[in-house]
């Protein structure tokens, strides 16, 4: 075992006032009203305004309250404070992280000071109070910035326990309490948690290594507990935090866990080559850029001029110099040597995880840039004729090599300052430049004003950006990812009477949303409100010809959607190549390409298209888009290979399946006609032509294919359902009055199929048309609770008892639901 020895203690050097003074006046001109990260931020500032209130972690936000928290709980607890002073408030949030990122300064000075003599300690300081990513993350409302704490304390407390400084049993304490912390702020925490139990058996202090691992596990299996099984089991939600690293987001569903693994490693260690290298010097120049600074302005544009000859410079000395102060610090400071059991496995956790991002190395900045900075004043006293003017020289040399982010951040504050003095004359200074700074131009609290004075009532907004709940408190949000398929789409705005959609709108005047609103079955959507990039579209009660897709780009869009959509292949092909060139790869118009391509037939092609897709930074909902279009390319091309006829047609039949739950309606009937052109009497592919043709009003073809499936397989546990459907079918487009029985027992049929979503909408017809009709509320109310909707079936129960308010059931059922609230 290694003996380090004490490291002697320095005064405060009080240039770290200077130092802290600067980060401080930075983030007053930077501050503004701006969150990154949606739908991350949102919540942890929802979930702040609920703790403050003593409610526990309650999101009141959405249609139904949801207490699962899928993000770690302890930075909302931390946002508390300023929650309680100004609820909602993102300026008050950031204010909090701001300070917090001060301490994080100070205590980065600490842990130098025990690493290295002057200048070192007070050089790093400085360097990181200027990094891009320190003053991001230290203005935004995301948890980067405590657990960088978490880290740093962690690496101090280290040091002393290993060189036995006084009150270790204090320190020993301290250290399972800041572990335990690390844990609750991020998930990545555990690598933390892990790393301190190796590092401590490795040097055989199996007790407190055993403590260091028991205490936050403890802690933290406390929480899991809560969340994850009592709360989990108890709401059901679409997505658990504990899943996320077993889900398929690279490889077909039905791959091993380990090929999905191998996938994100390949992915991601490129992604992550390429963050790494410019990590310290150019981390806001390349892939990796937030919207945030014009790219195409001075200083930027200037440093992005000469980026590719900086960036193989930078690489070397800033990969060299950190390698070079591991080296020379390794054996002397045991937090050094801990490193060696920290980074890789938090480099494993964030390389097997499907999402990349550069938030994610944050903790990799704070360590290499300390070593970067010890490598390169060691170099230096080492050059005899440097040895006697190393400060100076140290100063220049890494003030040089820090000028573009110093240039970045001048744009930085500068971009800021414009954006919080008016959003819209902003937009107005960037809305021609290509690329823009996207995030500055997403005004939502002046969507979130104009909607509450449009309203009566709650208004109801399906958006997938959240941030619009902190300025629309009387208001409910339905977030979701902008590529929900176009029948969940129609749900949702129908279940939760949507009144709005807020989008923003993407490079070719794309409106999110917009593919979904134009082939939309059953709903019309308005032009209502446009402030800088964020354009709102009111919902109309029924279908006719929509008017959201008028002329230039957006009207071509349109047209090639339409296109697509009645197998025009080869002409919506070629607008949206055309869309794609004159946006410069917008990956709407590169996605919707490979789709062209998949559907000609251009397997590969499409493949090509498909696959940078997967390397985007949070690519979310497009990520999981892309993987489920490989998916069907998969299907295809196996199917086209497939000697045996029976599996060919079910993989064609399941490729149709998955296309029709795209929307592609037109799509997925030539592909299941494929599939019983191959067997033409297989059962699946006979079923889900009758029920298509049913939902597409197509009551003659329908029953030409249910004929087949009846006299093939006569017994078969769908052929009575079916039949009522299209008895009931008859039967209402038969009479000219409104026959409840005739509504209520399609429903009924809809449910024996297992079609509830399909029976919700019979029911909501009989509704609409007999207003007094108690039947279709009682079948809707546990309809929705089957769906676990409680929301609408709340709705449901409350007419119900108008209709009749002495019903015991209803009463009952009615309790039931509000205790949810």
């Amino acid at each position: 075992m290694i003996d380090f020895p004490p490291n002697p203690l320095h005064t405060v050097d009080r240039r770290l006032y200077a130092i802290a003074g600067l980060f401080l006046l930075l983030a007053a001109f930077a501050l503004n009203d701006v969150l990154l990260y949606n739908p991350d931020s949102a919540r942890y500032l929802i979930w702040a305004r609920s703790l403050a209130e003593l409610k526990g972690f309650e999101d009141l936000s959405i249609p139904e309250p949801m207490h699962y928290v899928v993000h770690a709980p302890l930075y909302p607890v931390l946002l508390a404070p300023a929650a309680l002073v100004a609820p909602n408030s993102v300026i008050a949030a950031k204010i909090l992280t701001v300070i917090m990122g001060c301490g994080l300064l100070l205590l980065f000075f600490f842990w130098m000071r025990r690493l290295d003599d002057p200048p070192a300690p007070v050089l790093a300081t400085a360097l990181l109070a200027v990094h891009p990513l320190t003053l991001i993350f230290s203005h935004q409302v995301l948890s980067e910035i405590p657990f960088g704490i978490a880290i740093i304390a962690t690496l101090v407390l280290v040091d002393r326990i290993v060189k036995g400084e006084r009150k270790t049993a204090r320190n020993e304490v301290l250290l399972a309490a800041v572990l335990s912390a690390a844990a609750l702020l991020r998930e990545v925490g555990v690598t933390l948690v892990f790393a301190t139990a190796i590092f401590f058996a490795a040097h055989r202090r199996l007790r407190k290594a055993f403590f260091m691992l028991a205490v936050p596990l403890f802690v933290y299996g406390l929480w899991f507990i809560r969340n994850e099984v009592i709360v989990a089991g108890a709401e059901h939600p679409a997505l658990r935090n504990s899943e996320i690293l077993t889900l398929h987001y690279f490889t077909p569903r039905d791959a091993t866990l380990f090929e999905e693994f191998v996938a994100r490693l390949r992915v991601n260690a490129a992604v992550y080559a390429d963050y790494l290298a410019r990590l310290l010097y150019l981390p806001q120049y390349g892939s990796s850029v937030y919207g945030i600074v014009s790219t195409v302005r001075a200083p930027y544009s200037i440093i992005g001029g000469i980026e590719p000859v900086l960036f193989i410079v930078l690489a070397i000395v800033s990969l060299g110099t950190s390698l070079a102060g591991l080296i020379s610090s390794v054996r002397k400071h045991a937090s050094v040597e801990f490193l060696i059991a920290f980074v890789p496995i938090y480099l494993l956790i964030i390389l097997i995880y499907p999402f990349n991002d550069v938030r994610f190395l944050f903790p990799l900045l704070l360590l290499m840039l300390a070593l970067s900075v010890i490598g390169g004043v060691d170099l230096l006293r080492r050059i005899r004729p440097l040895a006697s003017r190393v400060v100076p020289v140290a100063w220049g040399l890494f003030g040089l090599l820090m000028l573009p982010n110093f240039l970045w951040a001048f744009a930085y504050v500068r971009e800021a300052m414009h954006y919080r003095a008016s959003p819209t004359e902003f937009y107005q200074s960037v809305a021609d430049q290509r690329p823009f700074p996207d995030m500055l131009t997403k005004p939502s609290s002046m969507v979130g004003e104009w909607i509450e004075k449009q309203s009566l009532e709650a208004p109801t907004v399906l958006t997938q950006w959240k941030d619009l709940a902190l300025s629309l408190p009387n208001g409910k949000l339905v977030d979701v990812n902008t590529l929900v398929p176009v029948d969940e789409f129609d749900r949702l705005v129908r279940d939760y009477e949507v009144d709005y959609i807020m989008s923003a709108v993407g490079l070719a005047d794309i409106p999110e949303f917009f593919p979904q609103m134009l082939v939309s079955a059953a709903y019309a959507f308005e032009p209502a409100f446009r402030v800088a990039n964020l354009e709102v579209f009111r919902v109309t009660g029924m279908r006719r010809p929509t008017s959201i897709g008028g002329e230039g780009l957006r009207g071509r869009f349109a047209a090639a959607l339409k296109a697509l959509s009645e197998g025009k292949i080869d002409t919506a092909g070629a607008v949206f190549k055309a869309l794609a060139e004159e946006t410069r790869g917008g990956t709407t118009m590169v996605l919707f390409l490979a789709i062209a391509h998949e559907f000609r037939g251009n397997l590969a092609e499409a493949r090509r298209l498909l696959g940078p897709l997967q390397t985007l930074k949070q690519a979310g909902a497009l990520l999981g888009h892309t993987t489920y279009h490989l998916e069907i390319i998969d299907l295809l091309e196996r199917a086209a290979k497939e000697k045996n006829p029976v599996a060919r047609a079910e993989m064609l039949y399941v490729a149709s399946v998955k296309y029709w739950n795209l929307g592609f309606r037109t799509q997925s009937l030539a592909v299941l006609d494929s599939s019983l052109a191959i067997d033409p009497l297989f059962a699946p592919a006979l079923i889900f032509s009758t029920y298509y043709r049913l939902e597409l009003e197509q009551r003659t073809v329908a029953r030409e294919y249910f004929e087949k499936l009846a006299r093939s397989i006569p017994d078969h546990p769908l052929v009575t359902p079916f039949r009522a459907i299209l008895a009931y079918k008859d039967s209402i487009a038969a009479s000219p009055k409104t026959h409840p029985s005739h509504f209520l027992g399609l429903a009924e049929a809809y449910e024996q199929a297992g079609l509830g979503d399909s029976a919700i909408r019979e029911l909501l017809i009989l509704r609409r048309r007999l207003p007094q009709n108690l039947e279709a509320r009682k079948a809707l109310s546990k309809l929705y609770m089957a769906k676990r909707r409680y929301a609408p079936a709340l709705r449901m129960v409350e007419e119900w008892l108008l209709i009749d308010p002495v019903d015991k059931e209803a009463i009952a059922l009615r309790d039931e639901l509000k205790d949810r609230w």
